[in-house]
């Protein structure tokens, strides 16, 4: 059955006898979208820019016209009641969905600009919830608007090849996986957050090519070096808050057999890079404790260590003093010879 909204005379009366109409602007805005659909229709067929731009703009307008004050009076308040309970939200919430709607019909009549405003709209259903008396009044994020702004643009990021939806499907996926894991007691917020981030990125870098996803590699390597240098400490390690500490001792050592491979298989340089620095970093870091746990049963092994150091280092040079000898032995032959 089609949805009916009360009039005035099925509304009860105010108790303090007055009784006035519904503001003129919540009336404004079925007529603003449609003077939205009218500009970009006639701007499209017209090719006039300045017609599209109004039709980008006037939806804008028809959300800043939807606050409502719910404390106005009896009638007003009743009319919120009964448009609620049909629509299940505000009119400020209503009007953004209305606008997103209308910049999806826009984005396929191929309106520049429209897209972004699309996923914007989608963005900002998220922040501003049913009962919300303004567009500008905040809620608690909702997770399914910011989903399906992801969904949008990793489907658009993959037709197009486009860093920069890909880039946005990123983020949005990024949240979303936090988002998720805040309403889980218990669950590890910043480690499952900070890999669904780093797997997008290698996703987004794999998907768009060498050239296109060069950024979102490098970003990826540097999320590797971060993660497994990080790990390497012995305090403060943020990211494993919520694991057991055995994870993030054998943190290190997982990113650099799954990081190698992935470098050698792809000739990405960064994640290479990154990788020899995070073993790098694990090699010092167990040195020192073989070093230590050496230290309780050799002794003297620090003037032991400091010979075998000095010895190296003799080595280096009396190689280096050879290979001079040879180069200048090699010059006047090559010359007299010339």
């Amino acid at each position: 059955m089609a949805a009916e909204f009360p009039s005035a005379e099925t509304i009860p009366s105010d108790p303090s006898g007055t009784h006035p109409e519904i503001d003129l602007l919540d009336r404004m805005i079925p007529l603003v979208f449609a003077a939205a659909a009218w500009c970009a229709v006639g701007g499209n067929q017209a090719r006039n820019r300045n017609a599209q731009i109004g039709a980008l703009v006037l939806p804008l307008v028809a959300i800043g016209l939807s606050t409502v004050d719910p404390s106005r009076d009896y009638v007003y308040g009743e009319f919120l009641k009964r448009y609620q309970s049909v629509l299940l939200a505000r009119p400020p919430l209503v009007t953004i969905a209305t606008a997103a709607a209308c910049y999806a019909g826009f984005w396929a009549c191929r309106v520049r600009t429209s897209a972004v405003l699309f996923m914007a709209m989608l963005l900002w259903a998220s922040v501003v919830g049913p009962d919300s008396p303004s567009a500008f009044q905040f809620g608690p994020i909702s997770l399914y608007p910011i989903l399906a702004a992801a969904l949008v643009s990793s489907l658009r990021g993959i037709y197009r090849r486009d860093p920069f939806w890909a880039g946005c499907a990123v983020a949005c996926w990024s949240l979303s996986a936090m988002l998720a894991a805040t309403r889980l007691s218990g669950a590890p917020v910043a480690f499952i957050g900070f890999h669904t981030v780093l797997i997008l990125a290698v996703a987004a870098a794999i998907g768009l090519g060498r050239e296109r996803g060069r950024p979102f590699g490098l970003f990826a390597a540097l999320l590797v070096a971060v993660a497994g240098l990080h790990a390497l400490q012995r305090s403060g390690r943020l990211l494993f808050e919520g694991l057991p500490p055995v994870v993030a001792d054998w943190y290190s050592l997982a990113v650099v057999l799954l990081a190698t491979p992935y470098a050698w298989g792809t000739r990405d340089l960064a994640m290479g890079s990154a990788a020899a620095g995070v073993a790098t970093g694990a090699a010092a870091r167990w040195s020192v404790h073989l070093y230590a746990l050496l230290k309780q049963y050799v002794r003297g092994l620090d003037f032991i260590a400091l010979g075998l150091g000095c010895f190296a280092v003799a080595l280096g040079v009396s190689y280096l003093k050879a290979r001079q000898r040879e180069a200048s032995k090699e010059r006047p032959a090559s010359e007299s010879s010339a």
